[in-house]
């Protein structure tokens, strides 16, 4: 069963063909690496078949979902007040995701989101007004600037030049 969600999300409710040993096989685990050179965040499927990275935003630690299919960057209301991100924001509603559905947001400007060993400058931020998400989004606004992405074999990895990249612009 499928629910869907902001962003293009589609959270997996119950994958009745993945079996308890099968489902081991997706214990959620990171690799950072740094060679100086080239920095990589590598992280792999989870048990629910997603792929959540350990990102921060203004020293707030949280876990982003991947999203390659969500157009925008969006946090749920408890990540952006624990972020700083409340204030100031200019809400309106816009239609977001797959599902054509008419969501209450609002924009917070663009911040830096930390993924490990990379950093990545003036992603545009919006906020879930409506408490629909139950997990922050990273969408497709945060990946202009990088090197690489890459998802084979359960794996995702980004990759950097260096220790900064951009965001899409606006």
């Amino acid at each position: 069963m499928l629910a869907s969600g902001i962003g293009g999300l589609a959270a997996v409710a119950s994958l009745p063909y993945v079996t308890a040993a099968a489902a081991s096989a997706y214990e959620p685990r990171s690799h950072i690496a740094d060679d100086g050179r080239i920095r990589r965040l590598q992280v792999f499927r989870t048990k629910a078949l997603t792929y959540e990275v350990p990102a921060a935003i203004n020293g707030h630690s949280l876990d982003m979902l991947v999203d390659t299919g969500a157009n925008i960057t969006v946090l749920t209301r408890s990540d952006a007040a624990a972020a700083g991100l409340l204030d100031d924001v200019a809400g309106h509603r816009a239609v977001i995701g797959i599902t054509r559905e008419v969501v209450q947001i609002a924009r917070a400007g663009q911040h830096r989101i930390d993924l490990g060993p990379i950093s990545i400058e003036a992603v545009p931020v919006a906020i879930d007004q409506s408490g629909e998400l139950n997990m922050s989004i990273l969408g497709q606004d945060a990946f202009c600037g990088l090197r690489r992405i890459t998802i084979e074999q359960g794996k995702l990895e980004l990759m950097h030049d260096g220790p900064t990249a951009t965001g899409c612009p606006t």
